[in-house]
């Protein structure tokens, strides 16, 4: 009798586990995920300022956006700008896809850069009174 109630037990646990698991999204929630990824699919038509937060622990350099958008480059993004680079450029022109990740940096979106080109040569905005 004892086999049979662990049984029951072990299988209505089971039912109520599998059923309680649904595989659609709730787009309500998950608002912010079902944005697409590509944010410029044209090549290099982002400008974008450098900025130079190597002072600040676990970021180098940064871009910010004409509307004010901070981007941190991923470390993948290096076959394609190398991040010495950016100790040379004012601003460039970019392309990006967003990453849904974080970095010890925690400062602006992670993103791939695709394309970047430089716009202008010179030394990058150090960020005032941000560390």
């Amino acid at each position: 009798m004892k086999n049979y109630c662990l049984f029951f037990v072990l299988l209505f646990t089971t039912v109520f586990v599998f059923s309680s698991c649904n595989g659609t999204k709730n787009t309500d929630q998950n608002s912010d995920l079902e944005k697409p990824l590509v944010e410029d699919n044209s090549e290099c038509k982002k400008l974008a300022t450098v900025l130079d937060y190597t002072g600040l622990d676990g970021c180098t350099f940064l871009l910010q956006l004409e509307d004010g958008k901070i981007l941190q480059p991923h470390i993948g993004s290096r076959e394609i700008f190398d991040f010495n680079n950016f100790s040379k450029a004012e601003t460039v022109s970019i392309s990006y896809i967003n990453k849904r990740m974080m970095s010890t940096c925690m400062k602006g979106q992670m993103v791939d850069i695709r394309c970047c080109t430089i716009v202008k040569e010179g030394s990058p905005r150090k960020p005032e009174g941000e560390f």
